[in-house]
Protein backbone atom coordinates (compact mmCIF):
# COMPACT_ATOMS: atom_id res chain seq x y z
CA UNK A 1 0.00 0.00 0.00
CA UNK A 2 1.27 3.30 -1.06
CA UNK A 3 0.29 6.64 0.18
CA UNK A 4 0.77 10.03 -2.09
CA UNK A 5 1.71 13.57 -0.67
CA UNK A 6 -1.66 15.51 0.59
CA UNK A 7 -2.62 18.74 -1.57
CA UNK A 8 -4.36 20.21 1.35
CA UNK A 9 -3.30 23.26 3.33
CA UNK A 10 0.38 22.82 5.32
CA UNK A 11 -1.82 23.92 7.93
CA UNK A 12 -1.70 21.13 10.91
CA UNK A 13 -4.51 18.84 10.43
CA UNK A 14 -6.53 16.96 13.28
CA UNK A 15 -5.74 13.60 13.28
CA UNK A 16 -8.24 10.82 15.22
CA UNK A 17 -7.81 7.79 16.05
CA UNK A 18 -10.80 5.14 16.76
CA UNK A 19 -8.90 2.98 19.93
CA UNK A 20 -6.99 5.10 22.36
CA UNK A 21 -3.06 4.50 21.49
CA UNK A 22 0.50 5.09 23.31
CA UNK A 23 3.56 5.00 20.95
CA UNK A 24 6.64 3.44 22.60
CA UNK A 25 9.43 5.55 20.67
CA UNK A 26 12.78 2.86 20.16
CA UNK A 27 15.07 6.06 19.40
CA UNK A 28 18.31 5.74 17.03
CA UNK A 29 21.87 5.55 18.27
CA UNK A 30 21.61 8.64 20.16
CA UNK A 31 18.65 7.70 22.48
CA UNK A 32 15.91 9.67 24.37
CA UNK A 33 15.76 13.32 22.71
CA UNK A 34 16.64 12.78 19.20
CA UNK A 35 13.02 12.06 18.07
CA UNK A 36 11.70 15.67 18.22
CA UNK A 37 9.71 15.63 14.97
CA UNK A 38 8.55 12.04 15.74
CA UNK A 39 7.64 12.52 18.64
CA UNK A 40 5.63 15.88 18.10
CA UNK A 41 3.83 14.24 15.45
CA UNK A 42 2.77 11.10 17.24
CA UNK A 43 1.66 13.02 20.36
CA UNK A 44 -1.15 14.43 17.85
CA UNK A 45 -2.60 10.86 18.08
CA UNK A 46 -1.94 9.70 21.01
CA UNK A 47 1.01 9.87 24.06
CA UNK A 48 4.00 9.28 23.33
CA UNK A 49 6.74 7.95 25.29
CA UNK A 50 10.79 6.76 23.83
CA UNK A 51 13.30 4.40 25.72
CA UNK A 52 15.51 6.81 27.55
CA UNK A 53 18.68 4.89 25.98
CA UNK A 54 20.44 1.65 24.67
CA UNK A 55 22.45 -0.30 26.52
CA UNK A 56 24.95 -0.25 23.40
CA UNK A 57 24.16 -1.37 19.87
CA UNK A 58 26.23 -3.83 18.58
CA UNK A 59 24.72 -7.49 18.43
CA UNK A 60 25.82 -8.24 22.05
CA UNK A 61 23.51 -5.48 23.28
CA UNK A 62 20.86 -6.38 21.65
CA UNK A 63 19.14 -8.53 25.00
CA UNK A 64 19.66 -5.95 26.58
CA UNK A 65 17.84 -3.10 24.72
CA UNK A 66 15.13 -5.47 24.35
CA UNK A 67 14.52 -5.91 27.95
CA UNK A 68 14.95 -1.93 28.01
CA UNK A 69 12.61 -1.16 25.50
CA UNK A 70 9.94 -4.06 26.69
CA UNK A 71 10.11 -2.17 30.32
CA UNK A 72 8.97 0.77 28.64
CA UNK A 73 6.15 -0.66 27.15
CA UNK A 74 4.85 -2.45 30.21
CA UNK A 75 5.66 1.15 32.06
CA UNK A 76 3.37 2.62 29.05
CA UNK A 77 0.77 0.21 29.58
CA UNK A 78 0.03 0.26 33.42
CA UNK A 79 -0.21 4.07 32.97
CA UNK A 80 -3.00 4.21 30.82
CA UNK A 81 -5.02 0.52 30.53
CA UNK A 82 -7.48 1.77 28.23
CA UNK A 83 -5.05 2.49 25.55
CA UNK A 84 -3.17 -0.71 23.30
CA UNK A 85 1.13 0.18 23.29
CA UNK A 86 2.21 0.29 19.78
CA UNK A 87 6.46 0.55 18.84
CA UNK A 88 7.42 2.93 16.62
CA UNK A 89 11.31 2.10 15.69
CA UNK A 90 13.04 4.91 14.54
CA UNK A 91 16.48 4.41 12.59
CA UNK A 92 18.88 1.90 15.19
CA UNK A 93 15.81 1.02 16.75
CA UNK A 94 13.71 -0.38 14.33
CA UNK A 95 16.27 -3.31 14.39
CA UNK A 96 15.55 -3.66 18.03
CA UNK A 97 11.49 -3.34 17.43
CA UNK A 98 11.37 -5.99 14.69
CA UNK A 99 14.00 -8.59 16.70
CA UNK A 100 11.27 -8.06 19.51
CA UNK A 101 8.56 -8.72 17.12
CA UNK A 102 10.63 -12.31 15.80
CA UNK A 103 11.39 -13.33 19.00
CA UNK A 104 7.77 -12.88 20.55
CA UNK A 105 6.72 -14.68 17.29
CA UNK A 106 9.24 -17.41 17.39
CA UNK A 107 7.67 -17.98 21.39
CA UNK A 108 4.50 -18.91 20.95
CA UNK A 109 4.96 -22.74 21.21
CA UNK A 110 7.63 -22.68 23.74
CA UNK A 111 6.23 -19.69 25.91
CA UNK A 112 9.96 -19.21 27.48
CA UNK A 113 9.56 -15.22 27.83
CA UNK A 114 8.59 -13.09 30.11
CA UNK A 115 4.75 -12.19 29.61
CA UNK A 116 3.68 -8.57 28.66
CA UNK A 117 1.25 -6.39 29.86
CA UNK A 118 -1.99 -7.74 27.72
CA UNK A 119 -2.49 -4.39 26.04
CA UNK A 120 1.22 -4.00 24.21
CA UNK A 121 1.02 -5.14 20.40
CA UNK A 122 3.47 -7.58 19.22
CA UNK A 123 2.18 -8.43 15.98
CA UNK A 124 2.99 -5.12 13.73
CA UNK A 125 5.24 -2.11 14.36
CA UNK A 126 5.97 1.24 12.60
CA UNK A 127 9.52 1.76 11.44
CA UNK A 128 10.45 4.92 10.94
CA UNK A 129 13.77 5.30 8.85
CA UNK A 130 14.72 1.41 8.65
CA UNK A 131 18.57 1.27 8.71
CA UNK A 132 18.86 -1.56 5.67
CA UNK A 133 21.94 -1.02 4.81
CA UNK A 134 24.59 -0.31 6.89
CA UNK A 135 28.28 1.53 5.90
CA UNK A 136 29.82 -1.40 5.48
CA UNK A 137 28.61 -4.92 3.82
CA UNK A 138 27.64 -7.76 5.99
CA UNK A 139 30.47 -10.26 6.86
CA UNK A 140 27.80 -12.95 7.01
CA UNK A 141 24.11 -13.59 7.29
CA UNK A 142 24.16 -12.45 11.01
CA UNK A 143 24.81 -9.05 9.91
CA UNK A 144 22.84 -8.54 6.94
CA UNK A 145 19.84 -6.20 8.48
CA UNK A 146 17.48 -7.65 6.63
CA UNK A 147 17.64 -10.56 8.14
CA UNK A 148 15.29 -10.53 11.14
CA UNK A 149 12.56 -8.76 8.69
CA UNK A 150 12.70 -12.34 7.12
CA UNK A 151 12.10 -14.03 10.07
CA UNK A 152 8.73 -12.56 10.73
CA UNK A 153 5.66 -14.10 9.96
CA UNK A 154 2.85 -13.85 7.52
CA UNK A 155 0.49 -12.32 10.31
CA UNK A 156 2.62 -8.87 11.33
CA UNK A 157 1.62 -5.92 10.01
CA UNK A 158 4.87 -3.41 9.19
CA UNK A 159 4.76 0.56 8.15
CA UNK A 160 7.61 1.99 6.94
CA UNK A 161 8.37 5.16 6.87
CA UNK A 162 11.42 6.37 5.02
CA UNK A 163 12.91 9.32 3.04
CA UNK A 164 13.45 9.23 -0.83
CA UNK A 165 17.06 10.17 -0.17
CA UNK A 166 17.82 7.70 2.77
CA UNK A 167 21.90 7.11 2.39
CA UNK A 168 20.58 3.57 4.77
CA UNK A 169 18.77 2.44 1.59
CA UNK A 170 21.59 3.16 -0.81
CA UNK A 171 25.01 2.73 -0.34
CA UNK A 172 25.86 2.25 -4.24
CA UNK A 173 27.82 5.67 -4.25
CA UNK A 174 29.98 7.74 -2.40
CA UNK A 175 32.77 6.99 0.72
CA UNK A 176 30.19 4.07 2.17
CA UNK A 177 29.42 2.34 -0.62
CA UNK A 178 30.11 -1.58 -1.18
CA UNK A 179 26.06 -2.63 -2.93
CA UNK A 180 26.46 -2.88 -6.62
CA UNK A 181 25.77 0.00 -9.08
CA UNK A 182 22.64 0.12 -10.44
CA UNK A 183 20.95 -1.63 -7.53
CA UNK A 184 17.71 -0.18 -6.63
CA UNK A 185 17.60 2.20 -4.30
CA UNK A 186 15.52 4.72 -2.02
CA UNK A 187 11.97 3.94 -1.03
CA UNK A 188 11.88 2.29 -4.22
CA UNK A 189 14.18 -0.58 -3.23
CA UNK A 190 12.54 -0.67 0.21
CA UNK A 191 9.07 -1.56 -1.14
CA UNK A 192 11.16 -3.61 -3.56
CA UNK A 193 12.47 -5.41 -0.14
CA UNK A 194 9.28 -5.38 1.75
CA UNK A 195 7.41 -6.80 -1.44
CA UNK A 196 9.39 -9.46 -0.49
CA UNK A 197 9.17 -10.69 2.91
CA UNK A 198 6.73 -13.35 4.04
CA UNK A 199 3.99 -10.57 5.56
CA UNK A 200 4.21 -8.68 2.15
CA UNK A 201 0.23 -8.63 2.44
CA UNK A 202 0.27 -6.52 5.86
CA UNK A 203 2.98 -4.25 4.81
CA UNK A 204 2.79 -0.43 4.16
CA UNK A 205 5.47 1.39 2.63
CA UNK A 206 5.38 5.49 2.96
CA UNK A 207 8.34 7.68 0.81
CA UNK A 208 9.22 11.19 2.47
CA UNK A 209 9.92 13.12 -0.29
CA UNK A 210 13.19 15.17 -0.68
CA UNK A 211 14.35 14.04 3.27
CA UNK A 212 17.31 11.61 4.05
CA UNK A 213 17.64 9.41 7.28
CA UNK A 214 15.68 12.05 9.32
CA UNK A 215 12.45 11.17 7.64
CA UNK A 216 11.07 14.17 8.78
CA UNK A 217 13.05 16.44 8.56
CA UNK A 218 12.23 18.34 5.42
CA UNK A 219 13.05 21.82 6.17
CA UNK A 220 10.64 24.29 7.60
CA UNK A 221 8.08 24.61 5.26
CA UNK A 222 8.01 21.00 4.45
CA UNK A 223 7.72 19.39 7.78
CA UNK A 224 3.83 19.86 8.32
CA UNK A 225 3.47 17.96 4.97
CA UNK A 226 5.70 15.03 5.76
CA UNK A 227 4.12 14.65 9.23
CA UNK A 228 0.80 15.05 7.37
CA UNK A 229 1.74 12.19 5.19
CA UNK A 230 2.91 9.63 7.81
CA UNK A 231 -0.42 10.52 9.60
CA UNK A 232 -2.77 9.78 7.15
CA UNK A 233 -1.06 6.47 6.29
CA UNK A 234 -1.08 5.88 10.35
CA UNK A 235 -4.94 6.09 11.28
CA UNK A 236 -5.70 3.11 9.43
CA UNK A 237 -2.43 1.45 10.14
CA UNK A 238 -3.08 1.80 13.87
CA UNK A 239 -7.38 0.97 13.13
CA UNK A 240 -6.51 -2.30 12.03
CA UNK A 241 -5.83 -5.88 14.03
CA UNK A 242 -3.68 -5.30 16.83
CA UNK A 243 -3.07 -7.99 19.73
CA UNK A 244 -0.44 -10.46 19.75
CA UNK A 245 0.81 -13.81 17.52
CA UNK A 246 -1.75 -16.14 17.61
CA UNK A 247 -1.26 -19.64 20.37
Amino acid sequence: EEFAPSSEPTTTRKHRLRNPTTFVIAGGSSGAGFCHELKEALSRLGHATEVERWAGTYKAHMNANITKLEACANAAARVSEDASVLFVGNSFGCRVVAELLARRAADVETRKLKELHENVITTGAVLVSYPLYGPAAPRDKTQDRREVLDRLPPSTRLMFVSGEKDEFLDRTSGGTAWRKEGAATGVAGLRAVAADLRCASHVTVVGIENTGHNALRAGRKKVEPAKDLMLRAMEPFVAGPRGRPPG
